[in-house]
Parts: C-alpha cells; structure tokens; sequence
C-alpha cells in the first residue's frame, strides 16, 4: 500500500489529486465485493433490472414508432406505410 504523508497530500493539486480520489472508492467496491456475501447477490439483480430496462426501452421505441407510423397514415391519409425493422417510415 502506497502510503503518502499528508504535506504530500497538501501539494498534489489539480487534475492529478481528483484521479487519484476514485482509487478510494474502487478499493472499497473491491474490498465489499470479497468479504460481502450478499453484494455479489446484489450485483447480480442489479444486472438482471438494467438488462431488462434496456428490452423493456427497446420494445417501448418499437411500439411507439407504430403508433407515429399509424398517426401519420391517418392524418395525412396515405397510401401505405411500411413499417420496416430499421425504424426508417417508407411511404410508397
């Protein structure tokens, strides 16, 4: 362990001493991490929500691109909209 006296400590300014202050809290996940039972648990469902917000985002934007796709097709009566997987609206 790096140990620095704190006149050290005084003397680091700047752009150098707001790097080194994320090591504290990256020491302290990885220390939580092995002695911690539950927050590998926790870390899991964690994923398991941001993986399904992110589907969940997806199928809401796939959605509401039909429903503007059918909305301009009945406001301005058009002929077909092709409602293509590339989120592109094609009027033929």
């Amino acid at each position: 362990m790096n140990m620095i006296s704190r006149d050290e400590r005084k003397r680091e300014k700047g752009l150098k001493k707001f790097i080194n202050s994320f090591s504290y809290p990256v020491k302290g996940l990885k220390y939580a991490y092995r002695n911690e039972q539950n927050l590998a648990v926790d870390v899991g469902i964690a994923l398991i929500v941001v993986i399904f917000g992110f589907i969940s985002a997806l199928i809401f934007c796939f959605l509401m691109k039909n429903v503007v796709s059918i909305a301009f097709w009945e406001l301005y009566q058009l002929k077909w909209v092709d409602l293509n997987p590339f989120g592109t609206l094609m009027i033929l």
